[in-house]
């Protein structure tokens, strides 16, 4: 499939993965256990890295990628499969687009359950390391040995203790602050009943639940079993009490949650229909521009340029069947569901680029049958960033279509609907990284994709293309010739000049976009920035996943969207 991402090459050790140690991995797990504490959830976290190994040198064939990050989410969700573990691999599945994650290892704070574990076998993980093991739920190597039964089709090799101490500890406070806070109402209800009413006010919980085994556990046992436990058969570091899940209070927590909501995407109620043959999933990732110089305007109307885009981990999903007429002609199903805090798009289903696309391609066809395409877009790209979504939704809707319709994928159709929806839109068919001229939609050539990470910053408000482009008419900046060259002789994306001619069009129209600018050109993390096309988003490169994970949580903190998850670069397949 022309959408499925790769990831770029290189070494690998036994605990040291392309320059990270296992002890950097399990960092991320924690830091994702710490966003479950903030939710009110067990503070359990987990991460997936693919790193894909040659079986006959075991040597890498390509640099390890985190393509999966999650945190407890079962109380929020009222999943009993919203472990950390069982969600990361669920999320690393997709993004491979695979069941199959034999080149993949799963960090987890908490040692493993037996169902966590046996999706580990199902999916034929190659290793599995944890921090603290769990005495009352561990599955590898503690109460069972999932990874090494030998009567199972599958092993995999565990490593146990990876920060257990810091695992194990996080835990242990989470629970010792759930019994004080426990017994203070209590005790406040105790005097209530003794004066008659209340004496002291009561903080109620947002998101009460009958208490699990594990926090049921964990208020039981005796305080010195909490403050020294006992080792743990696997070697590591026991948390007492703790298993994934656990009781969620919600009391101080920052974030709005609609449960309901949450539950409905949680049980995948709108995907339901599109599971089974004759289905379609197709992967529609974001891009930025590395390089957008915006020329003369042509007799057409439309200005000359030249763009070097880059794709992103960051995506969008499009799922999409063919259903029964509703009448005569072709009919376009169109739903969709906005993730990840994304707003909601306030666009009428018709007007949808992704409606457009699937009804301009079957013209380009001739097509004429009656029938409906459904489509459901699940939105993770926000609109008006100058990151694609909507150019990948489109460009995604022309290839999951053409599979449903039986047309190949090098059918030049494809493309030509492509250019006429708009001059990202064929970036898309490639991902990776390429050069484009023309009026950004003519095909230059690829270069060799970065395998840099990068912090999306997004200030509240868009930037309507349109209008920029005006803005940027009645004062135009030019780029220098050559900064132009050097960006056109360009091989690799790392090479490429960082220039965006836009920028200040885009600043005049949404202020707060230099202030964005100013605030990450002085951030220590930050090895460069700039605006993605004509904004509002802006992308800075980090050294490193966590300089880009400080970047994106300093961002939230003043009140700006950000993206640091899937803001890896990656290449085209």
């Amino acid at each position: 499939m022309l959408f499925r991402s790769a990831f770029p090459n290189a070494q690998v050790g036994y605990h040291i993965i392309g320059g990270m140690t296992d002890e950097d991995y399990m960092r991320m797990a924690i830091d994702e256990a710490r966003r479950a504490e903030r939710l009110g959830e067990v503070p359990i976290g987990a991460v997936v890295v693919y790193e894909p190994i040659d079986p006959a040198t075991r040597r890498s064939l390509e640099k390890p990628q985190v393509i999966a990050r999650a945190c407890n989410l079962r109380e929020t969700t009222k999943d009993p499969a919203g472990h950390a573990e069982f969600l990361a691999m669920k999320r690393a599945a997709e993004v491979l687009d695979a069941w199959r994650l034999t080149d993949c290892t799963v960090y987890v704070t908490l040692e493993p359950c037996v169902m966590c574990a046996g999706l580990m076998h199902q999916a034929r993980v190659r290793r599995c390391v944890y921090g603290a093991a769990d005495p009352k739920a561990g599955a590898l190597g503690t109460l069972y040995a999932v990874n090494e039964d030998k009567r199972l089709n599958h092993t995999f090799e565990a490593v146990p203790g990876v920060l257990g101490d810091e695992c194990a500890r996080m835990l242990r406070d989470f629970f010792s602050r759930k019994r004080a806070k426990k017994s203070q109402k209590q005790e406040a209800k105790d005097m209530a009943n003794e004066s008659g009413g209340p004496s002291v006010p009561v903080v109620s919980e947002t998101a009460s639940a009958a208490p699990s085994r594990s926090s049921t556990a964990a208020t039981s046992a005796s305080s010195a079993a909490v403050s020294s436990p006992a080792p743990s058969a696997a070697g590591a570091p026991s948390a007492a009490g703790a298993s994934s899940g656990g009781e969620g209070s919600g009391v101080g927590d920052p974030c709005a949650v609609d449960l309901l909501d949450v539950a409905r995407v949680a049980q995948q109620v709108e995907t339901e229909r599109f599971r089974g043959p004759g289905s379609v999933r197709v992967v529609a990732p974001a891009k930025v521009n590395l390089f957008l110089d915006i020329g003369e305007v042509r007799p057409d109307g439309y200005h000359e340029a030249v763009s070097i885009m880059h794709a992103l981990l960051l995506h969008d999903v499009l799922h999409l069947r063919l259903a029964p007429a509703r009448e005569a002609g072709l009919s376009v199903d169109l739903t969709c569901r906005s993730r990840g805090g994304v707003a909601p798009l306030d666009v009428a289903p018709e007007d949808n680029i992704v409606t457009k696309a699937v009804r301009r391609f079957a013209q380009a066809l001739e097509r004429d049958v009656d029938e409906t395409v459904a489509v459901h877009v699940e939105k993770r790209i926000p609109a008006q960033a100058g990151l694609g979504g909507g150019s990948s939704d489109a460009a995604a809707a022309l290839v999951g279509v053409a599979r449903l319709w039986g047309v190949s994928e090098d059918d030049p159709r494809i493309e030509e609907v492509a250019r006429s929806l708009g001059a990202d839109v064929p970036f898309f068919l490639r991902g990776g990284c390429a050069c484009f001229t023309g009026v950004g939609d003519v095909f230059s050539h690829e270069l060799a994709p970065s395998n840099a990470c990068v912090a999306l910053i997004k200030p509240e408000g868009g930037v309507s293309t349109s209008a920029a482009y005006r803005a940027f008419d009645d004062c135009p900046q030019r780029i220098a010739p050559a900064d132009r060259q050097t960006a056109l002789d360009a091989r690799h994306a790392s090479d490429v000049p960082l220039r965006n001619n836009l920028t200040v069009a885009s600043e005049q129209l949404l202020p707060a976009l230099a202030e964005v600018h100013a605030w990450v050109n002085g951030h220590a993390d930050v090895q460069a920035a700039l605006m993605s096309g004509s904004g509002s988003a802006v992308f800075a490169v980090c050294p490193s996943f966590d300089a880009a994970a400080r970047v994106a949580a300093q961002a939230q903190a003043r009140g700006w969207m950000f993206a640091p998850v899937r803001a890896a670069m990656v290449g085209a397949r």
